[in-house]
């Protein structure tokens, strides 16, 4: 008979006394990984960009100027207006999820290459801490793509540049959400922003 046992499906302040480290990434002494992460941002900006452009062309024919581009102008003060909302709203979502799975105020922290939300004081199981990953990708993604029939066209440009800035922004998200699907379900995370430790059952 299996008598092993596992928490409950969630967070919780007091790691179980069987769990034990599996893996740890702490951005502040890896250089190396946080580099990648972030030549992986500006690669998939391009992707990205490319992406949400193609899907606006086809629901809003008209906002395509062809080699002029979309209606509507981006300059430089724009560019950075539309970041720092990004930022915010991003990691805003994340600390939306964080405190609907621990009911308390997450922590928020700005590096010299990155901002983060996170609950260092919280055991997150596997399942929900893929929620609090994912969520601005994919809710900021199917906002903007339901917003594209409906805006102003001149307001074309800023939409997708944001779309394509949050999603390139995702990339981490999505490396540190592959690394904990490489573990069992049971597993728990802690999270403390610039690093993030998973717990496991040995047996498990």
């Amino acid at each position: 008979m299996n008598t092993q046992t596992h928490p409950a499906p969630q967070a919780v302040k007091t790691l179980p006394p069987n769990y034990q480290q599996r893996y740890n990434l702490d951005l502040k002494e890896n250089f190396r990984v946080a580099l990648s992460l972030n030549l992986a941002v500006l690669f998939m900006f391009f992707v990205w960009g490319y992406f949400f452009i193609r899907i606006a062309t086809i629901l809003r024919p008209s906002a395509w100027l062809g080699e002029q581009g979309f209606h509507g102008e981006v300059d430089l003060v724009h560019v950075v207006v539309i970041f720092a909302i990004m930022v915010v709203f991003h990691e805003g979502i994340h600390g939306l999820f964080f405190w609907l799975f621990t009911k308390e105020r997450p922590h928020f922290g700005f590096k010299l290459l990155y901002a983060y939300a996170a609950a260092p004081e919280w055991y997150i199981p596997r399942n929900q801490y893929i929620w609090i990953g994912l969520s601005p990708l994919v809710l900021v993604s199917i906002l903007g793509v339901v917003l594209f029939p409906w805006i102003s066209i001149d307001w074309f440009p800023g939409l997708i540049l944001f779309l394509t800035i949050n999603a390139a922004g995702s990339m981490g998200d999505a490396f540190i959400i592959l690394v904990t699907l490489s573990h069992s379900k049971n597993v728990l995370i802690q999270d403390f922003g610039d690093s993030f430790t998973i717990y496991g059952d040995p047996s498990d």
